[in-house]
């Protein structure tokens, strides 16, 4: 696993200046704190998990082809992460891609926004029978 890196340079004294930049001895100060923290963040480790990647395939492909569209409702970091996922893995226009050029898989829409005219557009366009 590779360590978090942070690159403060821009926001030292040398940078921006003494009146409003970090010391080097003020970050130090700071480093040496955070050094004693210790945080684990379990979804790092998930590629590694060998049985919790295959179950998730697993589950993936029990419901593959099963669904036209999927509705993911969200707000924050899990409806930009899913986005941000959309955008690296799917081609681009993805919904607009017929059944089999999407390969069965469902068309893809991320609500993170509950107005009414945002919301309402999006329950118009999917077809519920489907």
């Amino acid at each position: 696993m590779h360590p978090i890196k942070i690159d403060f340079s821009g926001a030292l004294e040398g940078a921006i200046g003494k009146e409003s930049g970090i010391t080097p001895s003020e970050l130090e100060a700071v480093l040496n704190k955070a050094r004693d923290i210790k945080i684990d963040f379990p979804f790092l480790k998930l590629p590694q998990d060998k049985k919790t990647v295959a179950d998730i395939q697993k589950t993936a492909e029990s419901v593959r082809c099963k669904f036209h569209n999927m509705v993911v409702l969200g707000i924050g970091g899990s409806a930009l992460g899913l986005r941000s996922l959309a955008q690296a893995l799917l081609p681009p226009y993805f919904n607009l891609l017929d059944s089999k050029s999407r390969i069965g898989l469902p068309k893809l829409f991320v609500c993170d926004n509950i107005d009414p005219d945002y919301f309402g557009a999006m329950l118009k366009i999917i077809d519920w029978r489907a």
